[in-house]
């Protein structure tokens, strides 16, 4: 669920900065794309820790379809933002721009923004412009599945047959 909410910011987010006329950007998702911070005008996603909570209240279209949720998982994710050699005014420019693709591209999961940091790593990443990062939760279904092991409860089995033979 997370790469589908990376995916529908992305696509927002480049919208924007085509409309905008600013340069694209690189995203990506997760930690192992950290040592690539040299390349300026990117955005970087990485999932921190997170919490299973009780389940949030379905309304009457997930009851419609049978999907019953069990849990809530709550995501932190850490978004590193690079605005490239325009050092930082093209950081808040483009962070700016993500916060508005976040909150336009989470209609299905809610979210809250927490905090930026600016003061991370600032002087190893100098010649790739300047970084803020971005701390949001996601909060993300967790559904019951069926495991196909056996039938499911409440599930009865009639063999037609109303007087046994003796």
């Amino acid at each position: 669920m997370i790469s589908t909410v990376f995916s529908a910011i992305k696509a927002r987010l480049d919208a924007a900065l085509a409309a905008a006329g600013q340069p694209a950007i690189r995203h990506e998702l997760g930690a192992w794309q950290l040592p690539s911070n040299s390349a300026p005008n990117q955005i970087v996603w990485v999932v921190g820790r997170g919490q299973i909570k009780a389940p949030r209240q379905t309304g009457q279209g997930a009851r419609a379809l049978n999907i019953r949720q069990i849990a809530t998982r709550t995501e932190r994710i850490y978004a590193h933002v690079w605005g490239g050699a325009g050092g930082f005014d093209a950081t808040e420019r483009l962070l700016n721009h993500f916060l508005a693709a976040l909150r336009a591209g989470c209609t299905s999961y809610p979210y809250r923004a927490l905090e930026t940091d600016w003061t991370i790593a600032q002087d190893s990443v100098t010649t790739a412009g300047r970084l803020c990062v971005v701390t949001f939760e996601l909060d993300l279904p967790v559904t019951a599945e069926p495991l196909g092991l056996s039938p499911a409860p409440h599930t009865v089995t009639v063999n037609g047959t109303l007087n046994p033979p003796q």
